[in-house]
């Protein structure tokens, strides 16, 4: 005899479905407005297995208080005001320039947990009649891997993976208006990021106790002075 599902169970499953978008909020919204309805649904729409793929397909450090607990709910609610912090912060980087070092400054101390946003916007959209003239440069972007200021994060089971179909995915996010501007300033952002993280990489080799010549941990300090001098050049150490 065949067991009959509960209804937390066919709402989990239904809820289950919706597709991660890097781009399209739609699924998103639909878990959202389920926790603001009844309890059962509020419940269901907040289990942490429907929302570690929107997590990921956006993120890729949850280093934060809640991530041990695994509340993936909270995590992605956090996630999402910072990024709205963020692109306040460069939105000011771009339309007032006497309040764009200390912006800067502000996403610099943010790191890792505004790359992934930037990094998003260093490829938004463009017209239709200039997409072919963007297209090799969004693809390069898009083939980049970003696993955090020097390290990657671990979910549990191990290393990140990407989903070859997010990174395929079509933006279809609006186009706004300073979509020139908008790509400039955040690649100059992200390329100051990259060498100030460096900068403070050469800074540690340098300036620490001098290991044997012969040991492990002189090999890593080369290896590290190396993925630095990517830092100073404007590339992700990380991806070194």
């Amino acid at each position: 005899m065949m067991s009959v599902l509960s209804i937390p169970e066919v709402v989990l499953d239904i809820l289950g479905h919706l597709s991660p978008s890097r781009y399209d909020d739609t699924s998103v919204r639909t878990l959202i407005a389920c926790t603001k309805t009844s309890r059962v649904l509020r419940e269901a729409a907040q289990t942490d297995s429907l929302w570690v793929a929107h997590y990921r397909v956006r993120w890729t450090k949850p280093e934060l208080d809640d991530s041990k607990q695994r509340q993936w709910y909270r995590i992605y609610c956090t996630r999402r005001e910072t990024d709205v912090q963020t692109l306040s912060l460069l939105d000011t980087i771009i339309t007032a320039p006497s309040k764009r070092g200390a912006s800067a400054v502000i996403l610099n101390e943010r790191k890792e947990y505004v790359w992934d946003v930037l990094r998003m916007e260093a490829t938004c959209r463009v017209p239709e009649e200039m997409r072919e003239v963007w297209k090799k440069e969004d693809e390069q972007w898009a083939g980049e891997r970003w696993v955090g200021i020097g390290e990657e994060w671990k979910d549990g089971t191990g290393k990140k993976e990407f989903e070859d179909e997010h990174e395929r995915e079509t933006d279809v996010r609006e186009i706004k208006q300073d979509w020139v501007q908008r790509r400039w300033w955040v690649k100059q952002m992200l390329g100051t990021m990259a060498r100030a993280d460096g900068l403070l990489s050469m800074i540690k080799i340098f300036c620490g106790d001098e290991p044997d010549p012969t040991s492990i941990e002189n090999a890593r300090n080369f290896e590290e002075g190396l993925k630095a001098l990517s830092g100073l050049m404007g590339m992700n150490t990380a991806e070194a």
